[in-house]
């Protein structure tokens, strides 16, 4: 299998997020290529119009966050799985161990218990490794 590379900058590798989804969409490609996937485009930068014509195509719930990825390959008691990516545990946990109280992370999380509810595996991505471990985990479960 190919080696998963990180863009590296004059300062060292980047974590950012668009780095860590690229990665996993080409760990998919690669090592998973039976089961179907889509990734957010929620963070580009789109004109106005393209904008307002993609959020109304959409499920209309106060305070839902699609989360970045969803794998359409039902394993186990599950329909498919929704991650949300973040470049590293920082950005999800505090040093306490709690998880941060952001709106947006809170908002991302509430919509992941949602989705779980209706029958979704789902689950934070805190980087590459992490992101890689997690989509093993799911699709090495057993029917």
């Amino acid at each position: 299998m190919r080696k998963l590379y990180i863009k590296k900058t004059a300062r060292g590798y980047t974590k950012s997020e668009d780095n860590v989804k690229l990665a996993i969409a080409h760990y998919l490609n690669v090592k998973y290529p039976f089961a179907p996937f889509s990734m957010s485009w929620d963070h580009l930068k789109l004109p106005i119009g393209v904008a307002v014509k993609l959020k109304k195509m959409r499920w209309a719930k106060p305070d839902f966050v699609w989360p970045d990825l969803f794998i359409a390959y039902p394993v186990k008691d599950f329909y498919g799985a929704y991650f949300e990516i973040k470049k590293d545990a920082s950005e999800v946990w505090l040093k306490s161990g709690k998880m941060s109280q952001s709106e947006q992370i809170q908002k991302e999380n509430n919509s992941l218990i949602t989705l779980n509810k209706l029958g979704y595996y789902t689950d934070f991505i805190l980087g590459t490794p992490d992101g890689i471990a997690k989509i093993d985990a799911y699709l090495k479960l057993k029917n």
